[in-house]
């Protein structure tokens, strides 16, 4: 420095007061009426809960869950967080941003997650025809749908394909592999959590509680005939007409027996299980439970 120069530098420091993330429901998180229907918190740190309904197990984003604070369309939402350590029925409080990936509304780079109580009661599935499982406020849903028929089973990656007569929906195998025990023809009752990959709208299903067969045509089950002893395990008597027709099937809709007009059923073979009765008379359709037990 010349002498007889002073420099001065100026200094200005400003303080920012970053305040705590906004709290919000999931319902607001997901609720939008544009096109696309992308969350109003897009981009935003929130925290927010709910109930664990499923979790991803299989693939890249195992250990990735749901979890839903309400029952119907918008309260569900994808929690994208592989270290959370949660279980089914957990209630947690999450904090994390709010994304959309891929048109997926989705909690990703999650900083904290309390599990709050366990055990709780789950949100009751929403009932929906095939088709309304495709719409994007089912997002992150529990969802259930019946009289479904099974129209393939060989989409690929783990897809299979149901329609209640308004829409095919698919079944995905990202928490529970089904796609090689599914019947082209045969009619399920699925529940599942509804999620959106690759353009496209799927239902999850959790375990084999969530998959039921009603048999052929989407029928009801309706005790008009008797089964006698039901639990059985050797043979079974079964009061049918000379010309009806008797359908036994397993628990995931493959057809096991198949008689006409007798009413001593040998279902010895059969391995411990729930199975279901269809009977075909005069046109009619019924069907009921039988329980095989050794």
């Amino acid at each position: 420095m010349t002498a007889g120069h002073l420099i001065i530098d100026s200094v200005s420091i400003t303080e920012t007061v970053v305040g705590p993330p906004a709290t919000v429901t999931i319902y607001d998180i997901q609720y939008a009426t544009g096109s696309p229907a992308d969350s109003p918190y897009d981009g935003q740190i929130v925290t927010t809960s709910g109930i664990v309904t499923a979790r991803i197990l299989n693939g890249p984003d195992s250990a990735a869950y749901f979890i839903q604070d309400g029952t119907g369309p918008w309260n569900g939402v994808y929690v994208y967080d592989t270290d959370a350590v949660v279980a089914i029925g957990d209630s947690v409080v999450v904090t994390g941003e709010v994304d959309e990936y891929f048109n997926l509304t989705e909690i990703k780079n999650v900083t904290a997650y309390t599990v709050e109580t366990t055990g709780n009661t789950l949100p009751a599935a929403t009932t929906v025809t095939t088709a309304n499982a495709n719409q994007e406020q089912y997002e992150g849903v529990l969802l259930t749908v019946s009289s479904a028929e099974c129209m393939n089973t060989t989409e690929g990656f783990g897809l299979w394909s149901i329609n209640d007569g308004s829409g095919i929906v698919k079944c995905d195998d990202d928490i529970f592999p089904y796609h090689l025990t599914a019947v082209v023809g045969n009619w399920y009752m699925v529940t599942g959590v509804s999620h959106y990959t690759f353009s496209e709208a799927k239902i999850l299903p959790r375990d084999i509680n969530d998959i039921s067969t009603t048999g052929v045509n989407g029928i009801e089950e309706v005790a008009s005939f008797s089964l006698y002893p039901n639990p059985a395990s050797n043979y079974v008597a079964i009061n049918v007409a000379p010309n009806a027709v008797v359908r036994i099937y397993d628990i995931h809709g493959k057809l096991i027996l198949e008689s006409v007009g007798e009413n001593l059923l040998d279902v010895s073979a059969f391995e411990n299980g729930i199975y279901q009765v269809v009977v075909i008379e005069n046109e009619m359709t019924s069907s009921q439970k039988l329980i095989v037990t050794k």
